[in-house]
């Protein structure tokens, strides 16, 4: 009898999973318009003084990009690498200008502009000093959004909160699956900071083509052109962002497991090379305390811990269970965020030093030169419910 209960329920939760464990839906044909949409800005391997600029069309010729910075008299024309990305739903074209050596204090403005010279976007950036005494960050996990959730007034909100961020760090599953109308659905949601601030991605699992062939969306390394850094398992998905206090690395945890020897090694030298002894920063959508119950990430839990203990990771930012949760562990803080209107209940509060859920968070990141400073905030409230000091004397130290 215990036994048929089993297969019964077995059987039930494979036919509601089926579709995201083991396939994927049909993308929705589409048709991008002859225009640049969905213009990110993104950081170089030197977060301070390189920016990559991407947008995607439904068109491969005319289109260009000017720069001008504050000093300079006129705008310099720079020609995009243009790339094209077939898909089951149609083609999209994606651009990208990688831009090095920019001056430090300044501001850059840029627009796009078709072969009749019109302007078609314009936005602009800050290049700050590498001598400034606090760098700042924001945390956003999940997103997710199936539909229009009012994750953009939220977006506004944190901007409003932070307004010089340096970048935003994402905690993966930025959309619901790899089809255009979610990236479309994921820049209306970002739209009011992208192409301003940097932005530095995960990618989570809702970014990968269910199934079988379990691969991550073609469109991935061309829209988030990150620094050409990390290991190509697969390509652009992993890599690190070097400021002045801080070494930020981005690990696809997706496929660690698969990778394993070549996505450690890599992860091994970079956590080695402490330049001017940075606070060392690592990104992966799994996390190693999960929130929800009966959920372990064993990859991550039982390979990715003990590496970043031993080569003295301070802080682990991680997603995918739609909840909050603060531990520590082996001298690493590890911290889960959400900023998903879909939320998960936190499964057993006494398993973690801090834990919510049912909200929208946020956290803020600020960086000087001997302190890591951790705020996290709930949508709708101006003062911090979680907040913690990671130090290089005390290491981590509740204030």
């Amino acid at each position: 009898m215990a036994l048929l209960a089993f297969v019964l329920v077995a059987g039930t939760v494979l036919a509601v999973n089926w579709d995201v464990w083991f396939g994927d839906l049909s993308e929705e044909p589409f048709v991008l318009p002859p225009k640049p949409e969905r213009v990110y800005l993104l950081p170089g391997e030197d977060g301070v003084t390189e920016r990559t600029i991407t947008w995607v069309s439904g068109d491969s010729l005319g289109l260009s990009l000017e720069v001008r910075g504050a000093r300079y008299g006129q705008f310099f024309r720079r020609t995009p690498k243009v790339t094209k990305v077939a898909t089951g739903g149609g083609v999209t074209y994606v651009y990208g200008i990688k831009l090095s050596g920019l001056r430090e204090e300044e501001l850059f403005s840029y627009r796009i502009k078709d072969t009749s010279k019109t302007t078609l976007f314009e936005s602009s950036f800050v290049i700050r000093s590498k001598e400034t005494q606090t760098l700042r960050f924001v945390y956003i996990g999940d997103i997710q959004d199936r539909e229009p959730t009012g994750t953009d007034a939220f977006i506004r909100e944190v901007s409003e909160a932070i307004p010089e961020a340096d970048a935003w760090l994402f905690g993966g599953d930025q959309i619901e699956r790899p089809h255009n109308k979610f990236w479309a659905l994921f820049y209306r949601d970002v739209s009011s900071v992208a192409g301003k601030i940097p932005f530095i991605p995960v990618a989570g699992n809702h970014e990968y083509q269910m199934g079988l062939n379990f691969d991550l969306d073609d469109r991935w390394p061309f829209i988030f052109e990150m620094p050409d850094n990390g290991p190509r398992t697969p390509e652009g998905a992993s890599y690190f962002v070097d400021y002045p206090f801080a070494r930020i690395v981005v690990l696809d945890t997706n496929v660690y497991a698969w990778f394993f020897p070549r996505m450690n090694s890599w992860l091994r030298t970079v956590l080695s090379e402490r330049k001017d002894d940075p606070f060392l920063i690592v990104m992966g959508h799994h996390p190693i305390f999960s929130v929800r119950k009966g959920r372990n990430n064993y990859t991550v839990d039982y390979a990715l811990q003990p590496l970043m203990e031993e080569m003295g990771v301070d802080l682990y930012l991680s997603g995918h269970d739609h909840a909050y949760s603060r531990n520590e562990l082996g001298g690493v803080v590890h911290l889960v965020s959400s900023s998903s209107a879909k939320t998960y209940p936190v499964g057993d509060p006494a398993e973690h030093r801090v834990s919510r859920s049912g909200e929208r968070y946020f956290v803020s990141l600020e960086v000087k030169r001997d302190t890591l400073a951790l705020r996290s905030f709930v949508q709708g409230d101006a003062l911090p419910f979680d907040s913690i000091f990671i130090t290089h004397k005390d290491r981590h130290t509740n204030p």
